[in-house]
């Protein structure tokens, strides 16, 4: 019997474990001031518009886009310490009230499904400011950031 509840009890605490990670990324980038981080999002973004050799109009108006998609971050950020707080509550808890951890799980993926909107949004107001040849170079910048060609891809 004992052995049958550490099988039970292990799935549980991994689920519960990758749950908050899920909420709060560990511990990573807590310490972030949100003005600073904004300040290297720009400071990134007028390095890349430099590469792209994009005009002053493009410059200006990709840099409302990105401003707007900025604060929307720095916003989820603080809305995911709370989310976070709120599951450890429900973790801290005798027994915590099933419906209750559901239902905040739901409203947290319907924010980031918001947010991932606008965030597209965003993108695509950026694609119509951008030609075509600059829109390949973005391209070829995100491939290359990204893990593909990298061996990493099945991850």
């Amino acid at each position: 019997m004992k052995l049958r509840k550490t099988y039970l009890l292990f799935p549980a605490v991994i689920a519960v474990g990758a749950l908050l990670v899920g909420f709060g990324h560990g511990r990573r980038n807590c310490d972030r001031d949100p003005a600073k981080m904004a300040r290297h999002a720009m400071v990134f973004l007028e390095d890349k518009l430099d590469d792209l050799d994009a005009t002053d109009t493009q410059r200006r108006q990709v840099k409302g886009i990105a401003e707007g998609v900025i604060g929307q971050v720095t916003v989820l950020r603080t809305e995911r310490s709370d989310a976070r707080e709120q599951m450890l509550s429900f973790w801290g808890a005798d027994k915590p009230d099933a419906k209750a951890v559901h239902a905040a799980i739901d409203q947290r993926i319907e924010t980031l499904r918001k947010a991932a909107h606008q965030v597209a949004d965003a993108g695509l107001k950026a694609h119509a400011v951008l030609t075509p040849t600059q829109r390949k170079e973005v391209s070829e910048l995100i491939r290359e950031r990204s893990c593909e060609g990298k061996g990493d891809s099945d991850r």
